[in-house]
């Protein structure tokens, strides 16, 4: 088994239900969602709906508590990026050019649209 494997995951502290617009701020044509403590659930700011699928934050209070956990923890973007450059050593030997990427991906049966797949469930 690998450190990579025994890595703690931060978790997504954003809000997951209840995306109205009561719930949200909007400024000019961005829409923005609540995060919550990744601890103890405190409400702390908002990050945009769009182009965000991770955020984590952990308020004051848990981090005089607890300490800071930079260093100690991962996010899922870096496992599934790691993951995915050991599939493509493992399988090609190297990493992919964009272009070869975007043939692999139309390969129902390659190793990296599995990763791909799997990471679009979580």
């Amino acid at each position: 088994m690998n450190n990579q494997s025994k890595a703690n995951v931060l978790p997504d502290c954003r809000l997951k239900t209840d995306f109205t617009p009561k719930r949200m701020m909007f400024v000019g044509a961005v829409a923005w969602v609540p995060i919550y403590c990744g601890n103890c659930g405190a409400e702390g700011g908002r990050v945009p709906v769009e182009n965000t699928n991770f955020a984590f934050w952990l308020c004051a209070n848990c981090e005089s508590e607890w300490g800071v956990v930079a260093g100690t923890c991962c996010v899922p973007d870096d496992i599934f990026w790691k993951k995915l450059h050991e599939a493509q050593i493992e399988k090609y030997g190297r990493d992919l050019t964009a272009e070869e990427a975007i043939e692999a991906l139309k390969d129902e049966s390659n190793p990296i649209t599995k990763l791909s797949k799997d990471r679009n469930k979580e």
